[in-house]
C-alpha cells in the first residue's frame, strides 16, 4: 500500500484532518519527502504508518496555524505533570532533551512526531542509518 492524501486529511480515514484545507498535491509532496527517510526495508509493514506520522509531524511544523483545533500544535516536551488540579508545564521547543538527539527532540515537539518515535522505537534493532556509498558493514560499494 502507498500513502495518499485522503491518509492524512480524509474525513473518515485521515489521521490529520485539520489539513483538509491544503491542497492534495502539497501533501503529497509532504508525503514524496517522507517517504525518503522511511526506509521500508527496515520499518516494514509499519512503513505506511512511519510515513503518514512524519508527514503529519512536517505539515505540524510548517503549517502550525493548521493544526490548532486537532489539537497537534507545536509544543516541548512535558517536564512537569500534576494530577491533582491537574497542572502541565511544556518546555521549549529549541533544543534537546536529556538522553534524546536533537531531532528526537524536535519530533517530540508534536502529537504526530511523537507516534512516529513510538513507531520507531517498536522495530526490532532500532534506527539505522546507512551512509550513502557505505553497505550495512561499513564497507564502500
Amino acid at each position: 500500500m502507498s500513502v495518499s492524501p485522503a491518509d492524512i486529511v480524509g474525513a473518515d480515514t485521515g489521521i490529520a484532518p485539520e489539513f483538509a484545507t491544503l491542497s492534495n498535491v502539497l501533501i503529497q509532496n509532504f508525503i514524496n519527502d517522507a517517504e525518503l527517510s522511511v526506509n521500508p526495508d527496515f520499518w516494514g509493514v509499519k512503513t505506511d504508518a512511519g510515513v503518514k506520522y512524519l508527514t503529519a509531524h512536517r505539515l505540524t511544523i510548517s503549517y502550525p496555524e493548521g493544526s490548532t483545533s486537532g489539537g497537534a500544535a507545536v509544543s516541548g516536551p512535558i517536564t512537569k505533570e500534576k494530577v491533582g488540579d491537574l497542572e502541565r508545564t511544556y518546555g521549549s521547543t529549541s533544543g534537546s532533551s536529556s538522553g534524546s538527539s536533537v531531532g528526537d527532540a524536535m519530533m517530540a515537539t508534536t502529537k504526530y512526531g511523537g507516534i512516529f518515535l513510538s513507531l520507531q522505537e517498536e522495530i526490532p534493532g532500532g534506527p539505522m542509518v546507512i551512509t550513502p556509498g557505505l553497505d550495512q558493514s561499513g564497507i564502500i560499494s
